[in-house]
């Protein structure tokens, strides 16, 4: 593979507990696995998604978010991250 370069320009302002490497977290994963060749649309690369930032933050209270938006609740309910 080729050596890539990736940017992202992250809305969500830092430093101020608003989620902003959550979302940067989130956006880089998700590149990963679209390099990958999956549709991280799909419910199930969502999910997978979830697990990955979930299990690098320790918790999924901004990263779910950030990849479902609006409001979320997250929980780990044997070694599965869970939101709604």
């Amino acid at each position: 593979m080729p050596p890539l370069r990736f940017e992202c320009q992250n809305a969500v302002p830092p430093t101020r507990g608003m989620g902003s490497s959550s979302a940067a977290l989130v956006a880089g994963l998700a590149a990963g696995l679209a390099l990958g060749g999956k549709d991280v649309t799909t419910p199930a690369n969502k999910k997978l998604l979830l697990q990955l930032a979930a299990n690098e933050e320790g918790h999924a209270d901004n990263v779910a978010p950030a990849i479902y938006g609006g409001f979320q609740i997250a929980f780990n309910h044997e070694g599965h991250w869970i939101t709604q």
